[in-house]
């Protein structure tokens, strides 16, 4: 029990540490400002979404660990893409291409980068049943 608790706090933080701080990054490239300058607003604007990616990579991760052995990434690609379908869905699409573009990075790399690291660590501290392997 204690190792699920654990589980959940250290995913939380690292999709509410990370991800904004990497979408910071992403959006910062596509703006050509420095990623300093835009970080404040990052974090405010990227917590809510982080939480959310970091809800649904753990329906995902637990619903399908047990019947396939997927790679970290895809899963949190796929929490990302659902939540930028979400976001499209409710808001629109955005007006101009550099936006749509840099939407589309944050909403893939960054949840793909901290599920990941949440996802290995997870598998190590969670018991594990049979798993079908897809190479």
């Amino acid at each position: 029990m204690i190792d699920i608790i654990k589980s959940i706090f250290y995913s939380i933080a690292v999709f509410l540490i990370v991800g904004p701080f990497l979408g910071a990054i992403i959006f910062a490239g596509f703006a050509g400002e420095s990623p300093l300058k835009i970080l404040f607003f990052a974090y405010m604007m990227g917590l809510i979404p982080a939480l959310l990616a970091c809800v649904i990579n753990w329906i995902l991760f637990l619903s399908l660990r047990n019947r396939y052995s997927l790679p970290d990434f895809l899963i949190g690609m796929a929490s990302g893409l659902f939540l930028l379908l979400l976001l499209i869905v409710t808001k629109g699409l955005p007006s101009h291409f550099n936006t749509g573009g840099a939407l589309l990075l944050i909403f893939i790399v960054s949840p793909a980068i901290c599920s990941s690291i949440v996802n290995s660590y997870i598998a190590r501290t969670l018991p594990q049943k049979n798993v079908i392997r897809i190479n």
